[in-house]
């Protein structure tokens, strides 16, 4: 239903409760980390494509922390990214 006095052309506004025939959608987020010898971007990458092998309907990653493991001498050994992605719920 579209409400003439809508703010903004196209709104469609509800009126009145919820009804079960509408469709709904619920999302769980989980946390993973990727790593990668060569960037941030890289261990981003492979923790999605990782997660993707066991984890259905992925919809979107979020990067939240981005550090670094470092050798004893100060260098870089892996770039390391903490996401958290969101996917489908599905009900049994």
């Amino acid at each position: 239903m579209l409400d003439e006095a809508s703010p903004r052309p196209g709104v469609v506004l509800r009126a009145g409760p919820f009804t079960p025939e509408e469709p709904t959608s619920a999302y769980k987020v989980v946390e993973i980390i990727g790593s990668s010898p060569d960037s941030w971007e890289a261990a981003a990458k492979n923790a999605i494509m990782e997660a993707a092998k066991s984890i259905r309907h992925l919809r979107v990653g979020e990067v939240n922390r981005l550090d670094v493991h470092l050798s004893d001498d100060g260098q870089v050994v892996e770039y390391r990214a903490r996401l958290k992605v969101s996917l489908k719920h599905e009900t049994e």
